[in-house]
């Protein structure tokens, strides 16, 4: 969709980012509790060994919590082709935790660690399956967990520093959505409670539903001299970090075309990167979390061009890096917004 030139303004409620990709709780279930049996009690179910048991023995009662659970992010947190990637060129242990929970070992127990974050992951401890709420009825031993309803829960994974350098965060989210001082939990947005229990599917970057009420825009056209001056102006709205959030390989994708030309036009990209031990290199310019005002972003277009076309995308990895990685790019982006 086109917009007319001149002094021609653009108002739209648009879309998120997000979030996120992985989270987990703690250290791989093996080596943290070692081979471990429920307890049996009368009228309760062995579930035989947790630390080879999979999913699927959940969703024996959890049907609906499972098929959520396993079109969900975190149950390709090891197979996803973006983590594979870097897996293959640098494996190192600082990764297991949030990507290979389940073993400490991804080559010797490939099934484990294909299982990515899962149930047994987030809700097994001790011998016991962690809730943050027990009713008393399950056919297992059950413990009260209440950080498993909070912050707590996703901050292990969503808010980590790079290794070897401490205070310099590789994922900010957690600290993100503190300086916004919204309300809620990251279980609010991404796990809301659905005919009386909360969705699975973590829903996140990859949501439709949440990137339609992350961002406010406001474009505006006109011309400037013998140029097309096309200034964007983005801001937060529904979300509760910065946009986008998480790896720092993501990027916003700014683009912005003659609509009689829309095979060419112009691009820019907001994201962050670390940057050296020393911190050149380091920089971020992404749309601040709420609170932290607006990202203007101005391209200019040659000639006095009548007609505007502008879109927002949504990169899990540049392009520039897909490609030399030999990665599709299709399922990398998705179009926010556009006008």
């Amino acid at each position: 969709m086109t917009r007319g030139l001149a002094q021609a303004y653009v108002t739209g409620g648009a879309l998120l980012v997000g979030t996120l990709l992985i989270t987990a709780l703690g250290h791989p279930v093996g080596a943290q509790t070692g081979p471990a049996r429920l307890e049996e009690h009368e009228g309760f179910e062995d579930l035989g060994d947790l630390g080879e048991m999979p999913a699927a023995e959940c969703g024996r009662c959890h049907e609906a919590d499972l098929a959520e659970h396993l079109a969900s992010a975190h149950a390709r947190a090891f197979d996803d082709p973006l983590f594979q990637r870097e897996w293959r060129q640098n494996p190192e242990p600082y990764c297991i935790p949030c990507h290979s929970p389940r073993t400490a070992s991804p080559l010797a127990h490939p099934v484990l660690a294909s299982a990515g974050v899962d149930c047994v992951t987030c809700h097994v401890r001790d011998g016991a399956v962690l809730a943050a709420t027990v009713s008393g009825e399950a056919p297992h031993p059950s413990r009260v967990d209440p950080t498993l309803a909070g912050v707590e829960a996703c901050a292990r994974c969503h808010q980590v520093d790079v290794r070897h350098r401490p205070g310099t965060p590789l994922q900010n989210t957690v600290a993100e959505w503190e300086a916004a001082g919204e309300p809620g939990t990251c279980q609010s947005c991404h796990m809301p409670s659905r005919a009386g229990r909360h969705r699975h599917d973590t829903p996140g970057g990859y949501s439709r539903e949440l990137l339609s009420r992350a961002l406010t825009v406001r474009a505006r056209a006109v011309h400037d001299g013998w140029d097309t001056r096309v200034d964007l102006e983005l801001e937060a709205d529904d979300v509760g970090h910065a946009v986008p959030t998480g790896d720092v390989f993501r990027r916003l994708v700014i683009h912005a075309w003659d609509a009689s030309r829309p095979g060419e036009g112009r691009t820019v990209e907001l994201g962050r990167a670390v940057g050296r031990v020393d911190g050149r290199g380091a920089y971020d310019d992404r749309v601040p979390p709420p609170g932290g005002g607006p990202r203007h972003v101005t391209i200019r277009l040659p000639g006095r061009v009548t007609e505007v076309g502008w879109s927002i995308e949504l990169w899990s990895l540049p392009r520039d890096q897909a490609t030399r990685a030999g990665l599709a790019t299709a399922p990398l982006r998705r179009v926010m917004d556009e006008g």
